[in-house]
């Protein structure tokens, strides 16, 4: 089977919503409770022109994490990206040449412009709202890329993904039969569970850098 392309509008099925998971770390065969994480798809406009934008945050104990995208409804392509961290604010422009990115921080601004390349996703999330225009079967495979910019480097990265089965999974609000999914971000692997009705991402396995047989688990809240 061959390997889809994801940034392309054709055929598009996005549409506002909005979803919160819970977030436990599972170490040494215990879990622990690590806050929540909320993404809302909504319609906005950006710079005159109607856009999607997409709002992740996780509360993480006492630190809110967010990260807010805006999405072209015509092209699909990045516009603009903010994103607040604990320590700063890094602020991402996307033009037609060029990706700027400006991190704001106590000890000042730093700007990093890179060139910009087709068919990126401004983020990793972009990727959730997509499946739901996705024809995923066993098998089926999808790839595309993104960009991660530092003040002092930045890397081009490719997303890989392939069904690799179906199973039936539990969650707060009910069962739910799902694809089993594998998706690759450079050398980190994660596992998904997308629900077979809707595509809409039910639980997901992050391994944990630097601790064996450690993973971040989000599932689905009530």
């Amino acid at each position: 089977m061959s390997t889809q392309t994801l940034v392309t509008p054709a055929d598009s099925k996005l549409a506002p919503s909005k979803i919160t998971y819970v977030a436990r770390l599972f170490s040494e065969g215990q879990a622990h409770r690590l806050g929540w994480r909320t993404l809302e798809l909504s319609d906005a406009t950006y710079e005159g022109a109607k856009v999607w934008m997409l709002a992740e945050s996780r509360k993480i104990n006492t630190v809110t994490l967010a990260d807010t995208l805006y999405v072209s409804k015509a092209t699909l392509e990045p516009l603009h990206r903010v994103v607040y961290t604990a320590d700063d604010q890094v602020t991402t422009h996307y033009t037609r040449d060029s990706i700027v990115t400006s991190f704001k921080s106590d000890s000042g601004v730093t700007r990093v412009a890179i060139p910009n390349e087709p068919n990126l996703v401004g983020n990793i999330y972009w990727l959730e709202p997509l499946f739901a225009s996705l024809p995923l079967a066993n098998g089926w495979k999808g790839s595309a890329y993104t960009v991660f910019v530092g003040q002092r480097d930045h890397a081009k990265v490719e997303l890989q993904m392939i069904v690799t089965g179906e199973e039936r999974i539990p969650a707060p609000d009910g069962d739910f039969d799902c694809w089993t999914m594998t998706l690759k971000v450079g050398e980190t692997e994660e596992h998904l569970w997308v629900r077979k009705s809707d595509h809409v991402l039910i639980k997901e396995d992050t391994p944990v850098a630097g601790i064996a047989g450690a993973k971040v688990q989000l599932l689905l809240a009530e």
